[in-house]
């Protein structure tokens, strides 16, 4: 339950991670997209850049040509893409929030006079969420391919 959680927060976060650390363009072509470009591209083209700059003489040189980039290290996001990503951040936090109150639940849950342990609406409710049964159905076809190694923490002990 916890691998799943886990792995639906990852896959959530990639592009929350791009529109938080990408520099943000657009596209004259597209003005319906929002372009992130890889801030690794843009750190080289500006060394690229002021190199050139001071090899030919030129002082004065206000940046880098937006021609020149490649569309490899450019994604392009929609509005349809943006919702996505900002549906799957929610569904995410949803998932470890109700992981964190199976895992850790207190005794403090006002639902406990109706069950016992509270633990049972919290299951019921992970399993409603599409992204947390999608995100389970790929964690379990994964542990089925490759089946972790129970003894591997009491072997890298037992080799010391």
């Amino acid at each position: 339950m916890l691998v799943t959680a886990m792995s639906l927060a990852e896959s959530s976060s990639t592009p929350r991670n791009h529109l938080a650390h990408w520099m943000w363009g657009g596209c004259k072509q597209r003005p319906d997209l929002l372009a992130l470009a890889d801030p690794d591209l843009m750190k080289e083209l500006d060394l690229r850049l002021h190199v050139f700059s001071e090899a030919n003489g030129m002082v004065d040189c206000d940046g880098w040509d937006p021609e020149y980039l490649d569309p490899d290290f450019v994604l392009a996001y929609s509005l349809g893409d943006l919702n996505r990503a900002h549906r799957d951040l929610i569904a995410a936090n949803e998932a470890l929030n109700l992981v964190g109150s199976y895992l850790f639940a207190d005794g403090v849950n006002p639902r406990r006079q109706k069950d016992p342990d509270g633990k049972i609406h919290m299951l019921a409710r992970l399993n409603e969420s599409p992204s947390f049964r999608t995100a389970k159905a790929r964690t379990d076809a994964a542990l089925q391919k490759h089946p972790p190694d129970p003894y591997a923490p009491l072997r890298s002990r037992w080799s010391r």
